[in-house]
C-alpha cells in the first residue's frame, strides 16, 4: 500500500500540474493538531466509503471526479457529511470502497464538500496519533502550541547537478533562542533542546511571527496562525556557505 503522504508529495513534485491543491503537498505528515483547523478544511470525520461512483465530467475538469458515500464512524469537526466529491483536478484523493478514512473536507461555495490529497485525508490506520489527538480536544486545556525543529546544515550546498538529491547531514542548533511574537505586548521565548526541538505552549489563537537568531546574529523569521486547542509545525534549516564550512 502506497502511503497518502507519498502521493500527495509526488503530486506536488509534479510540475506538470496545473493546480493549486489545499493543503501543503510539500509537508509529509501534517499534525492532525495543525491540519484539522486550516482554513480550506470545513470538516474532520472518521468513515468508511461504503461507495465510490463516477461523476460525468465537466468542461473545466482535466481528471476523473467521484463522489464518495461514507458511514460516519466519528464526527470530530464541523458537519460530517455523509457525501462528499473528489478529482476534476490534479488533486483528487484515491478512494476505495469498504476502506477506512480520517477525512478532511472543504465546504465548497456550492455547498458541496470535496476533498483535496494534500489537506490530510488518510487511511484510518496511518492515523493514529491523529485520532489520539482528536478524540482528547473534549479534554484539551485552552491555549495553541507552536513546536518545530532547528537544524544547521553541515556541509554547504553542493551545485553540482550529477549530485541532486544527495542527503545533506544536518546538527542540531542546540540552545538558540526561539522567539515567538504575536498580536499582544507578550513574548514568548525557548530554546533548542539537544535533539533540535523546541516547543511553545499556552499560546492565545491568532498569527504569529517566530524567530530563531543564529550563531552569526542573522535572524530568520517565520509566520504561522493557530488556533484554540491547535498548533503550528515550524521548522529552521539554516544554511552556510562554503567559505563557513572551513573556519
Amino acid at each position: 500500500m502506497i502511503p497518502v503522504a507519498f502521493l500527495a508529495f509526488l503530486i506536488a513534485t509534479d510540475t506538470r500540474s496545473q493546480n493549486v491543491c489545499d493543503g501543503d503537498c510539500r509537508r509529509i505528515d501534517v499534525p492532525a493538531c495543525e491540519s484539522a483547523w486550516a482554513e480550506h478544511v470545513s470538516a474532520v470525520f472518521l468513515g468508511i466509503a461504503t461507495d465510490v461512483r463516477d461523476l460525468a465530467p465537466e468542461p473545466t475538469d482535466v481528471t476523473a471526479k467521484w463522489e464518495v458515500t461514507f458511514r460516519v464512524k466519528e464526527a470530530f469537526r464541523g458537519v460530517a457529511e455523509q457525501t462528499l466529491t473528489t478529482g476534476g483536478d490534479n488533486c483528487g484523493f484515491p478512494f476505495s470502497k469498504g476502506r477506512e478514512y480520517l477525512v478532511f473536507a472543504k465546504r465548497s461555495a456550492d455547498g458541496k464538500f470535496y476533498v483535496s490529497i494534500c489537506a490530510g485525508t488518510k487511511f484510518a490506520i496511518e492515523a493514529v496519533h491523529d485520532l489520539q489527538y482528536l478524540r482528547g480536544l473534549p479534554n484539551e486545556p485552552p491555549g495553541s502550541t507552536i513546536f518545530g525543529t532547528a537544524f544547521q546544515y553541515v556541509n554547504p550546498i553542493d551545485n553540482n547537478p550529477g549530485h541532486w538529491g544527495v542527503v545533506r547531514r544536518m546538527k542540531p542548533m542546540v540552545g538558540q533562542r526561539i522567539l515567538v511574537e504575536g498580536h499582544s505586548t507578550r513574548r514568548y521565548e525557548t530554546l533548542v533542546d539537544r535533539t533540535g526541538r523546541f516547543r511553545i505552549t499556552g499560546l492565545e489563537p491568532g498569527s504569529y511571527t517566530i524567530s530563531i537568531g543564529a550563531t552569526d546574529s542573522v535572524a530568520t523569521s517565520q509566520r504561522a496562525v493557530v488556533a484554540d486547542k491547535g498548533c503550528a509545525e515550524t521548522d529552521f534549516r539554516r544554511t552556510i556557505t562554503s567559505k563557513a564550512a572551513h573556519r
